[in-house]
């Protein structure tokens, strides 16, 4: 069986949370993006939007990654990036950086 995570962020600004989405998928950042999964072992990404009544979230999935091995590889994305792209992702206040950073503080 393949596996997989899925982590769930929270989504403050719908509107720029697709730019910066599509930046790192698409976009400019594309390129940057992928050197950056394969040194974490994500095989696939899948990024999904979920509107709901107690807030929208930014559903991650990542094949080829334990769900165990999450939370320890966001804490070294945010805490220690290794490339101006990892700082981008951990830091960009309109995507999913800031949720990611207020996650891995309250995983420590």
């Amino acid at each position: 069986m393949e596996t997989f995570a899925v982590t769930a962020f929270p989504v403050a600004k719908p509107d720029e949370w697709r730019e910066w989405v599509d930046g790192i998928a698409r976009g400019d950042r594309a390129d940057a993006h992928r050197p950056m999964m394969r040194r974490l072992g994500i095989k696939r990404e899948h990024i999904r939007y979920q509107a709901s009544l107690a807030g929208d979230v930014m559903v991650l999935v990542w094949e080829g990654v334990e769900q165990n091995r999450v939370a320890p590889l966001l804490t070294g994305l945010v805490q220690n990036p290794q490339s101006e792209h990892e700082r981008y992702i951990a830091t960009h206040k309109g995507g999913a950086g800031s949720a990611m950073a207020h996650a891995v503080h309250q995983l420590a």
